[in-house]
C-alpha cells in the first residue's frame, strides 16, 4: 500500500540518517544529542519533502537548518523598528540579508528537481511511470488548474521550519526521559517487536504502536514547546460572556495550563508514559487519548481549525525514530543537567545535553 511504502522509505532513511550520526560503533561514545537529532529529522524530514534526490544532499540540509535559525533571528532584530518601517530597514539588516541569500541558493538547488518531477508526474498521469509521493507532487497537484502561486523553495523551507526543530525538541526529551526511567524501555521493545514481527511496515504497524503513541503524547504534556498558544492581535473592543472587555489592541493567547491540572490528569506533574495508554481503554476515550487527537486538555498541537495539520507526520516520524533507536541502541546520559528550561512562556531543551550510545551487538 502507498501508506506502508511511506513508512518504509521513512524507516530506510531514519536508518541512514542514524548511522552517520550516531554511528555504528559498539563501543561507548558521545553525542550532542539535540544537535545530532536536528541533523537526522532535517534528512528523513526532506525525504518526505522532497524525495530522494536531496535528502543526502548536505548544502540543502545545512541551508535549510541555517534559514530556520536566521529566520528568527532576523524576526527579533527587525522587531527593534516600527512597523511602518521595516520594509525598508530590512534591506541593511545583516541576519535579514541572510535569509534572502539562503532562500536564493534553496531555489538554485530545488528547481531542477521541481522540473524533474513534473516531468514524472505527467508521464504518471498517462500511466507510463509511478506517481511520485512526496510534498512537491502534492503542492503541484493543489496550485494546478487554480490559478496559485507555487514558490517551491519557499514553501519547502517553511515546511522544515514548522517540522524540524519542533520535532527534534520533542525526541530529545522522550530520550531523556527514558534515561532517568530506563525501566520503560523493555516494554516498548516488548510493542515495537510484536507490530514489527517480519521486519516490513503494514499500513497499521504505527496505529498499533499504542504504548509508544502514549509516551509521545504524556513527553509533549510535561513539556510542550511554550505555555500559550495561538497569539492574536485583537482589532476591536471584545466584550466576553462574562463582561470581560478586551481592549481594541491587546495581544491574547490561550493558556495550556489544563494540561497540568490534577483535574484532569492525577499527579499532573509527574511523567506517566502508561497514562494515555491507560485512557484508551476507558470508554469514550480511545480516541481523544490518542498523540494526534487535540482537545481543551491537550493543547500541544492547538485546537479547531488551527490546529496543527502535520501532527500526523510528526506522529509517524517520532514512532520511526523511537522504534530505531530502541532496536539498535543503547544509550544513557552524560550529564545532569536538568531536561528542560523555562525561559518567559517556551521550555527550552538543554541543547547541551549529551548522550553516551552504542550500537547494540545483536538487534532484538
Amino acid at each position: 500500500s502507498s501508506a506502508g511504502k511511506f513508512t518504509k522509505n521513512l524507516a530506510e532513511e531514519t536508518q541512514e540518517a542514524f548511522d552517520e550520526r550516531w554511528g555504528t560503533s559498539t563501543e561507548w561514545h558521545e553525542i550532542d544529542l539535540l544537535a545530532s537529532l536536528r541533523d537526522i529529522v532535517t534528512q528523513v524530514s526532506t525525504r518526505v519533502f522532497l524525495g530522494p534526490e536531496l535528502c543526502n544532499n548536505k548544502e540543502w540540509l545545512n541551508n535549510t537548518q541555517a534559514y530556520t535559525d536566521n529566520v528568527f533571528k532576523a524576526v527579533r532584530s527587525i522587531r527593534r523598528f516600527s512597523a511602518w518601517f521595516r520594509p525598508y530597514v530590512q534591506w541593511f539588516l545583516k541576519d535579514c540579508s541572510k535569509i534572502r541569500q539562503q532562500v536564493k541558493r534553496a531555489e538554485e538547488i530545488i528547481e531542477p528537481v521541481i522540473a524533474k518531477r513534473i516531468e514524472e508526474i505527467a508521464l504518471a498521469q498517462k500511466g507510463l511511470a509511478e506517481m511520485p509521493n512526496d510534498a512537491i507532487t502534492w503542492m503541484h497537484e493543489v496550485a494546478t488548474g487554480k490559478d496559485k502561486e507555487y514558490h517551491g523553495a519557499h514553501i519547502q523551507l517553511s515546511l522544515s521550519m514548522a517540522s524540524v526543530h519542533t520535532t527534534s525538541d520533542l525526541f530529545s526529551n522522550i530520550l531523556l526521559q527514558l534515561c532517568r526511567h530506563p525501566e520503560w524501555i523493555e516494554p516498548l521493545l516488548q510493542e515495537e517487536q510484536s507490530v514489527h514481527t517480519d521486519g516490513a511496515w503494514e499500513k497499521t504497524s504505527l496505529y498499533r504502536m499504542k504504548f509508544a503513541d502514549s509516551i509521545i503524547k504524556e513527553t509533549q504534556r510535561i513539556k510542550p514547546l511554550g505555555v500559550p498558544l495561538s497569539h492574536r492581535h485583537v482589532s476591536d473592543d471584545v466584550i466576553l460572556p462574562d463582561g470581560t472587555l478586551i481592549p481594541k489592541g491587546a495581544i491574547v493567547a490561550t493558556n495550556m495550563s489544563r494540561m497540568w491540572d490534577p483535574e484532569f490528569y492525577p499527579n499532573p506533574e509527574e511523567w506517566q508514559p502508561d497514562r494515555y495508554l491507560k485512557l484508551r481503554e476507558e470508554l469514550g476515550k480511545e480516541h481523544s487519548s490518542q498523540f494526534v487527537t487535540t482537545t481543551m486538555e491537550s493543547l500541544g498541537f492547538s485546537i479547531g481549525s488551527h490546529a496543527c495539520p502535520g501532527r500526523f507526520f510528526a506522529s509517524s516520524k517520532t514512532k520511526l525514530l523511537l522504534n530505531h533507536v530502541l532496536q539498535n541502541y543503547e544509550f544513557e546520559r552524560v550529564d545532569t543537567g536538568k531536561n528542560a528550561t523555562p525561559l518567559f512562556v517556551e521550555y527550552i531543551t538543554n541543547p547541551k545535553a549529551k548522550l553516551r550510545v552504542r550500537r547494540k551487538t545483536i538487534s532484538p
